[in-house]
């Protein structure tokens, strides 16, 4: 069974509503919206992607693809050790060294490597991505049925909070949430979570880089 196109999903949340051509727009946008917070929720195993990163010598930052969500993992691929993740605080107080990467930490530039690459690495990185934006009516909703529904749920209770029936608005929402939960343990990726590009939320509880400082 097919999933929903975007001009269907769009269809479906209008019929809520006596003028279409109002809301059309807003609609596609809500639409839209939903996709993209499904996606920063649920780290399925259809929104793991690969991505290569060759390091400079002297380079120390480099960007993440337009869209990451979160690190599955960052490996050396000639060693095949992981890197680890850390704090970009604790890198800005480590001495300076070059070498061989092996920690690393996102700030909202990208992905800073530590020691600083001190010649070329190939760096493998796994990480979980948002889906793309909806623009076309025959595109399709990236989730199979039943989920193609969420994003309909999420861009009906939007409608009816512009409508101002928050009973309606908070019932469409419990259906999104409801459903979203049900996707999380249908297609969610177990795994050990890795980071998004936000600092400072690893704790103390992790594992410290293993390199010896200059």
């Amino acid at each position: 069974m097919a999933s929903l196109t975007y001009l269907e999903a769009t269809d479906e949340v209008l019929a809520h509503c006596a003028d279409a051509n109002v809301y059309r727009a807003r609609v596609k946008r809500w639409v839209n919206a939903g996709v993209a917070l499904v996606s920063r929720q649920t780290q399925t195993r259809d929104s793991l992607e690969d991505s290569t990163i060759t390091t400079a010598a002297n380079d120390s930052s480099y960007d993440l693809p337009t869209t990451f969500v979160r690190v599955k993992s960052l490996t050396d691929t000639e060693t095949t050790s992981g890197l680890v993740p850390v704090d970009i605080e604790e890198i800005d107080d480590y001495d300076a060294s070059t070498g061989r990467p092996t920690c690393y930490a996102l700030d909202e530039n990208g992905l800073i490597l530590y020691p600083t690459p001190n010649g070329t690495y190939s760096l493998r990185l796994r990480y979980y991505d948002t889906s793309a934006e909806l623009t076309l009516d025959s595109d399709p909703v990236p989730f199979s049925p039943p989920y193609d529904q969420l994003p309909v749920f999420y861009a009906t209770s939007q409608l009816f909070k512009a409508e101002d029936d928050a009973e309606m608005a908070q019932f469409h929402r419990a259906e999104f949430d409801r459903l979203l939960g049900e996707y999380r343990a249908d297609k969610g990726h177990q795994s050990v979570d890795g980071p998004r590009q936000v600092g400072g939320t690893w704790g103390d509880a992790r594992p410290y880089p293993s390199f010896n400082r200059p």
